[in-house]
């Protein structure tokens, strides 16, 4: 869990730099009000910026994880003695899943009780089966479970972790963006619109 945990140290210490500095600033005499200002909000730049490429590399971690989910939970693939009825198969049942209520859907994502409609899903592409990137995840975690319950454990452990990166990196853009303009913090957050909140991502 280093590479997470890492991302939240540094958060924190790209926050407690910009009040170290700002603290500097605000008690130099020598400064007018308007340098201090400006000297702050260059900082606050500076921070916001160190942040963003946290975020990139947290973008990192989570593909590297959906990675190797994907690579645990990966389906037999198709025998030439069956290969072409079970392809055909795999496709009526996504098909079918399709045509379900969004409720039943839904249950079937988020148990997977079908190992067999679970394996179709998987091994179909997402346009056919209509499930979203999250349902798609939500039954590799299923699938990973079931077989590798070991590394499943490890990887759920990664993503608990990721997810509290996640909080850590958006939260200390929150507090080092403060007062930046629109621009300067999409700049920042090199264009992320996940570290940009209360404004619509079309807009950033």
């Amino acid at each position: 869990l280093s590479g997470a945990w890492g991302l939240i140290v540094k958060s924190r210490q790209a926050v407690e730099g910009l009040w170290s500095m700002a603290s500097t600033i605000e008690a130099d005499d020598r400064r007018s009000d308007s340098a201090k200002a400006d000297d702050i909000r260059a900082q606050r730049l500076q921070r916001a910026s160190e942040i963003g490429k946290l975020q990139r590399q947290l973008i990192g971690l989570r593909a590297n994880h959906e990675a190797a989910k994907r690579k645990l939970s990966a389906v037999a693939p198709y025998t030439a003695e069956d290969g072409a009825a079970m392809a055909i198969l795999d496709v009526e049942i996504a098909r079918q899943v399709t045509a379900m209520e969004p409720s039943k859907r839904a249950a079937l994502v988020q148990f997977g009780h079908d190992q067999r409609t679970v394996d179709a899903l998987l091994r179909v592409p997402p346009i056919i089966s209509g499930l979203t990137p999250e349902q798609v995840s939500s039954l590799t975690e299923i699938a990973v479970a079931r077989r590798h319950p070991d590394q499943a454990r490890e990887l759920a452990e990664q993503g608990l972790a990721l997810d509290r990166a996640e909080s850590a990196v958006r939260r200390a853009f929150e507090v080092t963006a403060d007062g930046l303009s629109l621009d300067e913090r999409v700049s920042a957050a090199g264009g992320d619109a996940g570290l940009i909140r209360h404004v619509r991502p079309e807009t950033v």
